[in-house]
């Protein structure tokens, strides 16, 4: 490297170009020499892996996140045409049938005021014009069958036609109950109801329908009814006549109410259970059915994102809701 005291020109070329070098070979003399590049310590590789793998989970996160709020969304929507489409039904004015046309159910009715009996022998649609089919009945909570406060189940409501010798003039005096078997009511009934479970891990929390005058959240108890008060006879072409929901007399359509029904608060176990409840005519001091002549609001929540949606059904039977970001209370 040195000549004469000095610094050749090839080693100041190298310390100026080559910035990591050796010898090669420890007895070597002389300017030759190699480079070794130099690259990511195992650490640095670690650091590196690790924000990318934090960076990954977070997009995964966000995009997981996005997918169920619009499964939420998608599902409260679906619940209020759901909802909706069974009160709009309920219009038809007629009991359910099978597949064969058949009544898989026999109602007698009792004019002294007591409840009809349902029993389980099938009939041809029209043979139960003993009884009047007064609507529907919606719950939600526990007791659902296949299901929890993650269901809901909706109910054919008959009631008598005759109270003595008079068309019943009050659901009062029609007694309706539920056309499925309760626990001491009907127990031999075949079950009509439907259970639909609620889509996307959706669960109800509580609603208002008790009391009409002191609302109040009742996770536990929570029934509507969308119910004719009376009875009317119509006649086919074939001479078959069936008693259907009042008509207003001018567009044929039924004339519904909206009511409510008490269920017995912490008492619900069965199917059976809320159709006994359904069933009676009185629950502690509340007479049942009564009319609920105000908006009802029920809660649903989402089962994967701090959201809910707040239900409202206004006293013309229309459905509605509002989502709710930041609590599943829907407060």
């Amino acid at each position: 490297m040195k000549q004469g005291g000095s610094i050749s020109p090839q080693a100041r070329v190298s310390r100026k170009h080559f910035t990591v070098s050796h010898r090669v070979g420890r007895g070597e003399r002389g300017p030759r020499a190699h480079f070794v590049a130099a690259g990511f310590t195992i650490v640095e590789t670690m650091i590196v892996l690790a924000v990318t793998g934090l960076l990954v989970a977070s997009a995964l996160l966000y995009v997981n996140g996005k997918q169920n709020r619009t499964e939420f969304q998608v599902g409260v929507n679906e619940l209020q045409q759901q909802i909706q489409q069974i009160i709009n039904g309920t219009e038809s004015g007629y009991f359910p049938t099978q597949s064969n046309g058949q009544q898989n159910f026999k109602c007698t009715s009792h004019y002294d005021g007591t409840a009809p009996t349902i029993t389980g022998t099938a009939s041809a649609q029209g043979s139960n014009g003993d009884c009047i089919f007064l609507g529907k009945v919606l719950y939600f909570g526990p007791g659902n069958s296949g299901g929890g406060s993650d269901a809901f189940t909706v109910f054919p409501i008959a009631g008598n036609r005759l109270y003595g010798n008079q068309p019943v003039a009050t659901l009062q005096q029609a007694r309706p109950v539920p056309v499925a078997p309760g626990t001491s009511t009907n127990r031999s009934a075949p079950n009509d109801a439907t259970t639909y479970p609620l889509e996307s891990g959706m669960t109800f929390v509580w609603g208002d329908a008790y009391n009409p005058t002191n609302p109040g959240y009742y996770p536990n108890e929570f029934a509507l009814g969308f119910l004719s008060a009376v009875g009317t006879a119509v006649t086919d072409s074939s001479g078959v006549t069936t008693y259907q929901s009042a008509s207003n007399g001018n567009s044929g359509t039924s004339q519904f109410g909206f009511y409510g029904f008490r269920i017995w608060p912490g008492a619900v176990s069965s199917m059976g259970d809320i159709v006994d409840d359904i069933a009676q005519s009185q629950v502690g001091s509340q007479t049942q059915p009564y009319p609920l002549n105000r908006v009802v609001s029920f809660c649903i929540a989402s089962g994967t994102t701090n959201q809910s949606a707040l239900f409202r059904i206004n006293p013309g039977l229309h459905v509605s809701f509002t989502f709710i970001d930041g609590n599943t209370i829907c407060q």
